[in-house]
């Protein structure tokens, strides 16, 4: 029965994202954050023969489309008339972040450039400096380029051109090329995805087959070759190790989310109470310092104790299966369905809003949301996020500079 339903949710959730590719409807936000399930559903079915794992992740990803089309099927985005502004606040953003992001890399060196990638890319929270640096690096950039097109957009038609535009995006470019993660690429490719979505109300795909062909190649390309350089990936070929981690291995620690007696918290203690505790602890110096559930997990899947005194692998701990841990399995479904609504109500309000900064702060609620969707991470997102979000709105409305 079980495995019943996992399967009907799987291809279900399958046929919606394959959809746009074929002519029918358009490419939206909710097939930006579930355009990887269906390798997870394959891996699931690999890992566990029960059927359990796939039904659970399975049915979350159909309450996200769920939620999103109650929403998306009964609004419109018609976008505001253009006007004009009189003040930019984006280019001092992204002259920060750009900063920031020079200052993290003189610290703790370029990652592709370094013996190893594989670890280096992984030491974001050692540039120092109150975590400025790594802050600029990882969330700045995307709000500078969210906030300019947003502001470039009521100035002119080809919006794209504009030099900060530009700017913005040559520098989130290069910074997700030089920080070592096989996904550096595909990260941009999404983020532009998503800021079309915005700005159009959705894509269709068949009109941009040739492009979006030779984007996915580009991804992949650069995937392996940056995999070629992980120290990890050489006991076996970089394509059987890239397909076991996108299917089997990537199903691995949301199976220890799921099952308690692998990571183990404590009575008192939940996915969302052990993040809080951490995070107080590192960021505002609240109680004793420990490690949060992430890494929790992140141990466990090498054997290891989460108190030992290294940097564990990344690992993607699904937001659903989160949730389920957090607060049962009918509780989870029904937030996941509030997920999709609010991704639509997001992608409705971006494209209506004549304000750039309210544009920047939707493409940012839903780069975080598909991050979340993803990786479960929810604390440690909401607190950086909107530091980075607060720190830079609050700078932008001193610095400044007006338009001609």
């Amino acid at each position: 029965m079980i495995l019943a339903v996992g399967a009907v949710a799987a291809v279900t959730v399958t046929a919606a994202l394959l959809m746009p590719l074929f002519g029918v409807g358009k490419l939206r936000v909710v097939h930006v954050a579930l355009f990887g399930a269906p390798l997870f559903f394959v891996g699931a079915k690999q890992y566990d023969a029960t059927g359990e794992i796939l039904a659970i992740v399975a049915v979350h990803a159909l309450a996200v489309f769920a939620g999103f089309y109650t929403v998306r099927a009964t609004q419109s985005a018609q976008r505001q008339p253009r006007h004009g502004i009189s003040i930019r606040r984006s280019p001092v953003v992204i002259l920060i972040a750009i900063t920031g992001t020079v200052l993290h890399f003189g610290v703790t060196g370029i990652p592709l450039f370094s013996g190893d990638v594989e670890i280096s890319r992984l030491e974001l929270g050692s540039s120092g400096m109150a975590g400025f640096p790594s802050r600029m690096y990882l969330y700045g950039l995307t709000i500078g380029l969210l906030w300019s097109v947003g502001e470039a957009r009521l100035l002119r038609d080809d919006w794209f051109r504009d030099k900060w535009v530009i700017a913005a995006m040559a520098a989130y470019s290069v910074s997700r090329v030089l920080g070592g993660f096989k996904s550096g690429l595909l990260q941009v490719e999404i983020t532009i995805v998503l800021i079309l979505i915005l700005l159009w109300g959705g894509i269709r795909l068949p009109r941009y087959a040739g492009r979006l062909f030779l984007a996915g190649g580009a991804s992949l390309a650069f995937v392996f070759l940056i995999a070629t350089t992980y120290s990890s990936y050489q006991s076996t070929s970089v394509v059987d190790s890239l397909a076991a981690r996108l299917t089997s291995v990537s199903v691995e620690p949301v199976a220890m989310v799921l099952q308690s007696e692998n990571a183990y918290l404590g009575e008192d203690r939940t996915p969302l109470v052990l993040d809080s505790q951490y995070f107080a602890a590192r960021y505002f110096g609240v109680g004793e310092q420990s490690y949060g559930f992430t890494k929790l997990i992140a141990a466990r899947w090498v054997g290891e104790s989460p108190l030992a005194d290294r940097i564990f692998p990344p690992v993607t701990l699904n937001g659903g299966a989160v949730l389920s841990r957090q607060f049962g399995l009918a509780v989870s479904i029904i937030l996941m369905l509030v997920v999709g609504r609010l991704m639509a109500m997001l992608e409705v309000g971006g494209q209506r809003t004549c304000s750039p900064m309210v544009f920047m702060l939707s493409g940012v609620a839903l780069v975080a949301m598909i991050e979340f969707i993803s990786r479960g991470e929810i604390v440690y997102s909401i607190i950086n996020w909107s530091a980075s979000v607060f720190f830079l709105v609050a700078l932008s409305r001193v610095l400044h500079i007006k338009v001609s």
